[in-house]
């Protein structure tokens, strides 16, 4: 049954498994982004499949927007679809299912370490069951003994240090070891949220459900919905992860991650660990937003519960159901004769409600950064002729790009900044690419810097005629197609 049902297993079965599983990682885990929103996920497929099509043309030959709604489904679940409030389009993020497959696969091939840390996973091991006899124990006499035996422990590496004796210096092989060890463990955590979320918005949703009912009184739903809240807070997920909040927002904690990062990178045997850096760097920033979608579930939850509190809100619900049934009745009785003027609604939005409990994650205030000048060259350029090397620079005329982009992608719906500067070769050089790339970042519009392109701009350098400069590859499209 389990391989039957499991989306999991669907996804390794799929033909399209190793294409997909790649377009997944490469738009979710590298980098690392909770979410995307339909508009990018539609575009960044487009380009996926033209590279695709070039060595394997029988892949993927639907529409970027079959696969989406596709792997969206409940009959694949391999991605979640939803609308957010602060976004006017859908937005999609990997399903527990998808997480297990990446992991499997990153696993399978030692991506991040390429072999297996056994001393540290040893330590590890021994240390967390140490901790968890002397943790449940009542007896006062182990505790003291244990934190006797660290304290030891320590002031002889103290004393050891103090008269140069110290011999205890972690080996480079030692230092790659745990160090991919907490990389690897880091993105087990990150992928275990997709669970922790789905288990919160499956209760979310069952008490919703019964709320929609009729079939149930609103005491017996207020008691399910009272008590699927203290499910959420007490049972073993819960609780782990409601103390991880207490932990991630911490401003003295968040001050220390940041501050033991700066000194990761600063380690010479950590140099060629990049992929393994670049996940620290954002832990912080990737930990928070995990966070702040899982208290976004309970939050809902709590709305639904306050819905059944207020007496108000049933009677509310009556006028909507009335006044619906009123609109439903007058256009019935026009059907056979429908008005000639145009039927519009109109709906004042500019009173904006918040939720005094909706409030934002704390951040710590800005802060300026000290940057030493003392070691810094001086220009080679005298100022009188660094000034007039600035003043002869390209004026860039936005107003003639951005008429040729909304020209091109009219016709077209979609066209890539090569195919647009083939059309309209640059007049002014380089500095005319600049200010394609600016439209593009102000626009619905996708600038991906993983697939860069070589583009030869003509007349730019006096020796050669021509200049070929390297730009991330950047895609116009119109706001219909955005929309769509």
């Amino acid at each position: 049954m389990h391989f039957d049902s499991s989306p999991a297993i669907r996804l390794l079965r799929a033909a399209s498994a190793p294409w997909v599983a790649a377009f997944l990682h490469a738009q979710f885990k590298r980098p690392v982004a909770v979410t995307r929103t339909h508009t990018e996920l539609l575009v960044a497929l487009r380009s996926f499949q033209e590279s695709v099509h070039t060595s394997c043309p029988h892949v993927l030959t639907d529409r970027a927007e079959h696969y989406l709604n596709e792997w969206s489904s409940p009959d694949r679940c391999w991605l979640r679809r939803a609308l957010e409030t602060d976004c006017e389009e859908a937005v999609y993020q990997l399903t527990s299912a998808s997480e297990e497959v990446l992991r499997f696969l990153e696993q399978s091939q030692q991506r991040e370490l390429g072999f297996i840390g056994t001393e540290s996973r040893l330590r590890l091991i021994v240390d967390s069951l140490r901790q968890v006899v002397v943790g449940a124990s009542d007896d006062s006499d182990m505790r003291v003994s244990d934190l006797k035996l660290q304290k030891a422990a320590i002031e002889q590496q103290i004393r050891a240090i103090e008269q140069g004796e110290d011999a205890s210096r972690f080996s480079d092989t030692r230092i790659r070891e745990q160090f991919g060890m907490s990389v690897s463990l880091l993105s087990e955590l990150q992928r275990d949220f997709r669970a922790v979320e789905e288990r919160f918005r499956q209760i979310t949703a069952t008490v919703q459900q019964q709320l929609m009912a009729a079939g149930e009184s609103r005491g017996g739903i207020l008691e399910q919905a009272l008590d699927a809240e203290d499910s959420l807070r007490e049972d073993d997920q819960g609780v782990s992860f409601y103390e991880f909040f207490r932990l991630i927002q911490s401003a003295d904690r968040q001050s220390q991650l940041r501050e033991l990062i700066r000194s990761l990178e600063q380690l010479e045997q950590l140099a060629d660990q990049q992929d393994g850096l670049q996940t620290v760097r954002q832990m912080l920033p990737v930990l928070l937003t995990e966070a702040a979608r899982v208290t976004e579930t309970e939050r809902r939850l709590s709305a639904t519960i306050r819905r059944l509190l207020d007496p108000g809100n049933q009677k509310q619900g009556q006028r909507i159901s009335q006044v619906l049934q009123e609109i439903k009745t007058l256009a019935a009785g026009q059907a056979q004769n429908p008005p000639t003027d145009r039927v519009s609604l109109s709906v004042d939005d500019s009173v904006r409600v918040y939720s005094p409990v909706g409030r934002r994650f704390w951040s710590p205030p800005m802060t300026f950064e000290t940057i030493d000048l003392t070691s810094a060259g001086t220009d080679s350029l005298p100022g009188g002729e660094g000034l007039a090397e600035f003043s002869r620079l390209s004026r860039i005329d936005f107003r003639r790009i951005r008429s040729n982009v909304e020209e091109a992608v009219s016709e077209r719906g979609m066209i890539t900044l090569d195919e647009l500067l083939e059309l309209h070769p640059p007049t002014t050089g380089v500095m005319e690419v600049l200010g394609y790339m600016q439209l593009a970042s102000e626009g619905p519009h996708l600038i991906d810097g993983g697939l860069p392109e070589d583009v030869v701009i003509p007349g730019a350098m006096e020796q050669t005629g021509m200049l070929v400069v390297r730009i991330p590859r950047v895609v116009f499209v119109s706001e219909e197609m955005a929309i769509s």
